[in-house]
């Protein structure tokens, strides 16, 4: 069962299973616009636009569409249509509630997410997660955020819903949280926008760092082997970094098998997301799907070597490249063993 880490942009107080909004000063459109994103933290990942309400499966467009809809404001389905709606703003200006609209290489505008504040954004990111919070995104795994856009200004809006409405709300899916598993509602209380997020992320949030060459990689700031010889080591082959399979790969979770046979199958396996692969074949195999990795699995010194790109995306990893020290930086929500 994975684990997801939920932030709720509110002052909650929580007892008995219920929960309550304390005294405030009214909130700003950012601020509704936030907490009503906040009521989707935990919601899977789908090519939806989640309209069976929170809970439901949602892509990044749909759960920016569902949230401004909730204040009678329409928006476009798709995310590079809502890129050109409102106001331009640069990354360094956004407040609560703006949108932030991602960049592929291509130009093309292909991701959005909802900002919250200090730094802090609410998104559906991709398939096999959940809508989640981002901290630091500017230049976020497969994309890179290059502009906001503020729909409504302050003084335009009217409130339309009550906050009793979300509290109502907020209420049905705590009392679900024990058995409905993509809404694990955690009991953490915020203070403020500016303090939602923690500068440590939870002990269940892994990072792994490694270094081309390097047999020691860095779990969360511990140093450990890549492998238990000491020798095995990432590598750059045919310009495409290449890992030691096993010991990257359990730490987070997933679970490792050698199948062999003459095709030399290795399959991965967590989170509901079975990968086949097969050494010095391009063919990959992710949940029965049949794709092609551009850099094939090769075997080293009886290590087997995998391209970290495709592994990463199809776990959902976020993956970074330091050019300069040749590392690659591993991040991402382990499965629960």
């Amino acid at each position: 069962m994975k684990k997801i880490f939920l932030i709720f942009i509110l002052i909650l107080c929580i007892s008995a299973n219920t929960v309550s909004f304390a005294e405030d000063s009214a909130p700003t459109l950012g601020q509704r616009i936030a907490k009503e994103a906040a009521l989707w933290l935990g919601t899977p990942y789908g090519y939806s636009d989640g309209a069976e309400g929170y809970g439901s499966p949602v892509d990044c467009s749909g759960l920016v569409m569902r949230v401004y809809e909730a204040f009678g404001i329409e928006l476009p389905r798709s995310s590079s249509l809502q890129a050109a709606e409102g106001e331009r703003v640069d990354l360094n200006n956004m407040i609560a509630g703006d949108i932030v609209c991602f960049m592929y290489e291509d130009g093309t505008i292909g991701h959005v997410g909802i900002y919250i504040g200090d730094n802090v954004m609410i998104h559906s990111p991709r398939s096999d997660k959940f809508v989640e919070f981002s901290r630091n995104f500017e230049d976020w795994g497969f994309a890179k955020a290059v502009y906001g856009r503020r729909i409504i200004a302050e003084s335009d809006y009217i409130p339309r819903e009550p906050d009793e409405v979300i509290l109502s709300e907020l209420n049905r899916l705590f009392a679900k949280s024990n058995s409905v598993k993509t809404n694990h509602l955690k009991d953490l209380i915020i203070p403020d926008i500016s303090a939602q997020v923690p500068e440590v992320l939870p002990d269940w949030y892994k990072t792994v760092v490694l270094q081309i060459g390097n047999p020691l990689m860095t779990v969360d700031n511990t140093e450990k082997y890549i492998d238990p010889d000491g020798v095995a080591a990432p590598c750059i082959i045919n310009n495409r970094t290449h890992l030691p399979l096993r010991n990257v790969a359990e730490e987070f979770g997933v679970t490792v098998e050698w199948i062999g046979g003459d095709t030399k199958e290795i399959r991965l396996s967590a989170n509901g997301v079975v990968i086949n692969l097969y050494v010095d074949s391009p063919v990959a195999i992710a949940n029965g799907v049949t794709k092609y990795v551009d850099c094939v699995p090769i075997i080293i010194e009886e290590k087997t070597y995998i391209p970290i790109k495709f592994i990463a995306d199809e776990f959902g990893w976020i993956i970074t490249w330091d050019g300069e020290n040749k590392k690659i930086s591993l991040s991402g929500y382990p499965s629960e063993i």
